[in-house]
């Protein structure tokens, strides 16, 4: 089972990144997971990202709603990347785990 990461927006959320989340992401962003460099990304991007990892808990969500969350509750962009990146690490850790 994937692990949550939480992230305090509106209230304290949990990011989870399955094959699903991981999936809408590449297909939102047309590139690759591998090929996302969180010290380059857009704020677009990063709220895709965001958005993805937060549905499961959340249909209505959507990456504006995280856009307009982050500028209505003054948020830090470094502490969103930071759990957006540990978050997605532990995906990818667990996986591997499971090999």
């Amino acid at each position: 089972m994937k692990q949550y990461t939480p992230i305090k927006l509106d209230k304290i959320r949990n990011l989870r990144y399955g094959f699903a989340a991981i999936a809408k992401i590449e297909d939102r962003l047309d590139i690759g997971i591998a090929e996302i460099n969180l010290n380059k990304i857009r704020l677009s991007q990063l709220a895709t990202i965001v958005w993805a990892g937060l549905e499961h808990e959340d249909k209505n969500l959507s990456p504006e709603w995280v856009l307009e969350t982050i500028d209505a509750y003054d948020l830090s962009l470094e502490e969103i990347g930071k759990a957006v990146g540990n978050s997605l690490t532990e995906a990818f850790q667990s996986e591997g785990k499971k090999k």
